[in-house]
């Protein structure tokens, strides 16, 4: 991977992590779930964030733990890739880490939609 791709993929997940903490801050009161697959909040759930009123401190506070929250899956995946930390699964013997490569047209499999289709088989464990 060239650097300029990669400094672009970093680059991303930042602005990624940013929207995501302003997101869910600024629609705690209304916010509709998407992970995990089919989660809904309760109605004594939405009722109770509904009635939050958090001062301009508590939101900036709120999306700076959001961030922070957010920025550990996208770390951990890339320790995976770089081979300094291990997956669970037990059905691997060795890791040794991932690169990637450009895609071609001849691939077919999207990480973002199989990021979804996975949960069930983690939720299975």
């Amino acid at each position: 991977m060239s650097k300029p791709i990669l400094k672009a993929l970093l680059y991303e997940m930042h602005i990624a992590i940013d929207e995501s903490s302003t997101h869910t801050v600024d629609n705690i009161k209304s916010f509709d779930l998407t992970y995990p697959p089919g989660a809904e909040l309760t109605d004594e759930e939405s009722k109770a964030l509904a009635s939050l009123e958090l001062s301009e401190h508590a939101k900036s506070g709120l999306k700076k733990l959001i961030k922070d929250a957010c920025a550990y899956p996208p770390f951990h995946l890339f320790s995976l890739l770089d081979g300094v930390a291990d997956p669970e699964s037990e059905e691997l013997d060795d890791w040794y880490g991932l690169s990637f490569t450009e895609k071609n047209e001849d691939d077919d499999e999207m990480l973002h939609d199989e990021f979804y289709e996975s949960f069930w088989d983690y939720k299975d464990k």
